[in-house]
């Protein structure tokens, strides 16, 4: 499918965290239905593409890319449409959205719960012949959407014409596919988050993890905004690019499991992209199926609990069971954290530090990484400077409580990996951080 302009192809503390990694969930089994091509009252010999499924379950919005020549579009424009499910029939497809669509490429990126409110990629300006790269929200006005108006976000440089994004239906999360400054392939996907106050921060890498040399985008995210499904060029696949999910470690945005492949019969040998999942597991994609040009899909899909196998008891390390239990002693703790430009621990770290120290003074098989951060203010080489410290004020701590120092790491980071926004106190507070991995001796 060839992607076309304006579509994209622990325990805080103090500023220490102590991320002792939680008991795994059981591992689900992804079962599905039998994948149906839509009917044609939304499908055509064109190619649809980005469903969107609206949070009532009641209007699909789409993008039909015109391949075929008439008398009103030009190969390769693109409109959004939309069908209405009507007692589970689909109404037939309709691009009447006459101050949404214009002679640019169009597509819905976002609707808000209650269906009133439509993110749309691209700008609107009140000259009807000039457009630019950016992101828009149209509002119903009794039965027609009005003109789109511009988001104000925070400036972002792109540096190719394929861009896309998904917005949450509580308008607070969006998900931004782009090539842009700091990334690290053809299209990462990176996250702006709004504030209380209704201003959307600056984007957030979404890391390594998710990221590749490679494109990865058409982004989305589940309901409790824990799985993120998104397609990709990079990660392994079937053929073309294919469907990942991968699940946030953390509250932060930064820290995701390896992503894993859908699998059959979601992905195919041919282009796979554009999902969306609703609460009942029903999915909406877009594929070619061995075909020139893409039409919308549907399949619900189940989940499994992987039976156990049955084993004999193994012997537990009673370490790794004291570590189990200090990290759930300290889940009940307030969260605190380093003041602004300063690396000294304060008063209300030391009970959580001589947990630490007491446990690693009994189990010589336990060791400690220090993983230091900083907020975004000042310049990266003062930001790791200041990141060293708050590690070293750490480390100097367990020394003195008769840690040897070959049991401690510090890995300093400065301001690159944020776990929230840099745009408010409250974000760059959560940042001023020094993560404490404590784990057993490999």
């Amino acid at each position: 499918m060839k992607k076309f302009s304006h579509i994209s192809a622990a325990l805080l503390l103090s500023g220490l965290a102590f991320n002792l990694s939680a008991q795994d969930e059981p591992k689900m089994i992804r079962k599905f239905d039998a994948v149906k091509a839509l009917p044609a009252t939304v499908n055509s010999d064109n190619e649809e593409s980005v469903p969107l499924f609206s949070p009532k379950r009641d209007t699909l919005y789409f993008v039909r890319t015109y391949v075929n020549k008439d008398k009103n579009h030009k190969k390769g424009e693109q409109d959004i449409w939309f069908s209405v499910l009507e007692r589970n029939s689909w109404s037939e497809a309709s691009n009447n959205l006459p101050k949404v669509n214009n002679k640019f490429n169009n597509a819905v990126v976002g609707v808000n719960k209650s269906g009133s409110s439509l993110y749309v990629l691209g700008q609107y300006p009140k000259e009807t012949y000039l457009t630019a790269k950016g992101f828009s929200v149209s509002e119903k006005v009794g039965n027609e959407w009005d003109r789109p108006k511009t988001l104000v976000m925070p400036k972002i440089d792109y540096v190719t014409n394929l861009y896309g994004a998904y917005v949450t239906p509580d308008e607070k999360v969006m998900i931004i596919s782009v090539n842009t400054t700091g990334s690290i392939g053809e299209e990462d996907l990176f996250v702006c988050l709004k504030s209380d106050n209704g201003i959307w921060g600056s984007p957030i890498s979404l890391g390594g993890t998710i990221n590749t040399s490679k494109a990865e985008f058409a982004p989305f995210l589940s309901a409790d905004q824990k799985t993120l499904y998104f397609a990709s060029y990079g990660h392994k696949g079937m053929g073309d690019a294919d469907i990942f999910y991968a699940t946030r470690k953390d509250n932060g945005w930064s820290n995701w499991s390896t992503p894993e492949n859908m699998g059959e019969p979601v992905n195919s040998k041919s282009f796979d992209a554009y999902m969306n999942i609703n609460s009942d597991n029903e999915i909406y994609f877009s594929s070619k199926r061995g075909k020139e040009y893409a039409d919308i899909y549907f399949t619900r899909m189940y989940l499994e609990k992987v039976p156990e196998p049955v084993k004999e008891i193994a012997k537990v390390d009673s370490a790794a069971l004291e570590i189990d239990a200090l990290k759930k002693k300290f889940e009940e703790l307030s969260l605190v954290h380093f003041k602004f430009n300063k690396s000294d621990i304060q008063t209300g770290d030391v009970p959580i530090l001589d947990e630490v120290a007491s446990l690693m003074g009994r189990r010589e098989n336990v060791v400690v990484t220090l993983k230091g951060h900083t907020d975004a203010i000042g310049s990266d080489s003062y930001n790791q400077k200041l990141s060293e410290k708050r590690c070293k004020a750490a480390k100097a701590y367990l020394l003195k409580k008769g840690i040897a120092e070959s049991r401690i790491t510090l890995e300093a980071f400065g301001k690159t990996k944020p776990v929230s926004t840099n745009e408010t106190e409250k974000g760059r507070a959560e940042n001023r951080r020094v993560e404490l991995i404590v784990e057993l001796k490999k």
